[in-house]
């Protein structure tokens, strides 16, 4: 009798857990190909309107925050992710840690950023790179939420801003 509700119970109830996971799945891709859309849109418009040069320039900046953003998650978000008990203090250490790496990071990237320049050829990208470092230090308050939200399997929430902030 007991194996009968167990088959019973298991028909009745979808595994959340699956569902989420297939939602999620939608989601992202959902989000990817409206970030790939926009994005091949507005590089349609910027190499209209901006010369190949300045293309390029724009290019390194966003190369070099590119990398810095790598090295300065160090695992931070997939460690929030895949702890099993959250603390108030885990979170609060996390995002002390990204904001302060991000800091430091973009510090080093501004100082830094005359040999970059000169590494490239390109003496112009300079305040792109100094510019883009204040992209680095704002994306470190991003990321902890990011890591909850992914954490809390919240797909949704997590893609309808990351379409809202790449559109505007």
């Amino acid at each position: 009798m007991q194996l009968q509700n167990d088959k019973f119970f298991m028909k009745q109830n979808i595994n959340p857990l699956s569902t989420k996971a297939f939602r999620g799945a939608a989601w992202i891709s959902t989000s990817s190909s409206v970030k790939f859309i926009t994005q091949f849109i507005l590089l349609a418009i910027f190499a209209r309107l901006i010369t190949p040069r300045e293309f390029g320039l724009i290019g390194i900046g966003l190369l070099i925050i590119g990398l810095a953003q790598i090295v300065t998650n160090l695992g931070i978000n997939q460690t929030l992710v895949q702890f099993k008990i959250l603390s108030k203090e885990d979170i609060l250490i996390a995002h002390l840690l990204s904001v302060f790496l991000s800091f430091i990071s973009a510090i080093l990237i501004w100082i830094a950023a005359p040999l970059l320049a000169a590494f490239f050829n390109a003496n112009e990208a300079l305040w792109f790179i100094r510019v883009f470092c204040i992209l680095l230090l704002l994306q470190s308050f991003y990321a902890v939420p990011e890591a909850l939200f992914t954490r809390e399997l919240k797909f949704m929430q997590l893609e309808i801003i990351n379409i809202t902030s790449y559109i505007f």
